[in-house]
Parts: structure tokens; sequence; C-alpha cells
């Protein structure tokens, strides 16, 4: 919970290094509450509180936008960790992005369906491929030139 918490708390900060434990942290927590909100929203739409579920979806983007924004510094610090610049991380985004586009105008025509699940495919393990890495890549030892080694500089989650 202290992982996730750090991870909040340096949202704007895209400079220094972050450990597996806090990416990793941040992600298992951030999907929590993403199924936590879609379990509330479904409950809310099939009970017919229809006001309560779009006050529910309206707080459910906000919360993803605010995750969105400190995933994209995470990701940054994490890339750090392992010696390599953040704007990789848009490098990956623009992939993720033309697969998209791909994909849907796979599945827009019946003929090309194949397009569709092929792009879907390719996003999954472009997906699940960098962020097992980025999870399970262990960091440079010492200091590189993005700051200390987190793990030689004692826990900063003590500090929360």
């Amino acid at each position: 919970m202290n992982w996730f918490l750090l991870a909040l708390k340096n949202t704007f900060n895209y400079k220094g290094r972050a450990r597996r434990i806090e990416y990793g942290s941040f992600l298992v927590g951030s999907y929590l509450v993403a199924i936590l909100f879609a379990f509330l929203l479904r409950a809310s739409e099939s009970l017919g509180l229809a006001t309560f579920a779009t006050a529910l979806s309206f707080l459910s983007d906000l919360v993803n936008f605010v995750f969105l924004l400190s995933q994209m510094a995470l990701t940054a610090r994490r890339l750090h960790d392992l010696g390599y610049s953040g704007w990789w991380q848009v490098a990956m985004g623009l992939v993720g992005i033309v697969l998209v586009v791909l994909m849907a105008f796979g599945f827009a025509s019946e003929t090309n369906v194949e397009l569709g699940i092929l792009c879907a495919v390719l996003m999954a393990i472009l997906y699940l491929g960098s962020q097992g890495w980025l999870i399970f890549k262990d960091g440079q030892r010492f200091t590189n030139k993005y700051g200390e080694d987190p793990k030689a500089s004692g826990s900063e989650v003590a500090e929360i």
C-alpha cells in the first residue's frame, strides 16, 4: 500500500529512479481500483440508480486520469532505473496507437476481421511484454546518470 501511495505522491516527478516493487504495486493497485469501480458501476446500473451511476462514472474517469499521470511519471522513473530515457514510453505508446487504429479498421469491415484480431493479439503481447519487462527486470546497480540506486539509498517508502 505504501508503494502505491509513493507512486501517487510522485505523480509529477519525472526525475530519479523507481524500484520494481513500486511499479508493480502501483499497477496492481490501480487495476484493483478499476475493478472496484467497474463492479460498483455495474451494480448501480442494474439497481436502476442512474444518477449515482453517472456520478460514479465521472469519479472513475477522474481517478483513471490521475492514475494515468502517475503511471507516466512512474514508467519514466522505472525506465531510468533500467538505464533508459523515460521518452521510450512514447515509442511504446505510439506503437500501441498504430495497432489500435489498425484494429479499428480491421473490425470496421467484415473483410478485414483477421487484421483486427492480429492487431488485438499484437497489442496484448506488446502490453504484457513491456509490463513484464518493467516489473521483472532488475534495475542497474549503483548510481547511473538518472540517480542513485533506489535499493542502496534506503527505503523511500518509510517517508510516507
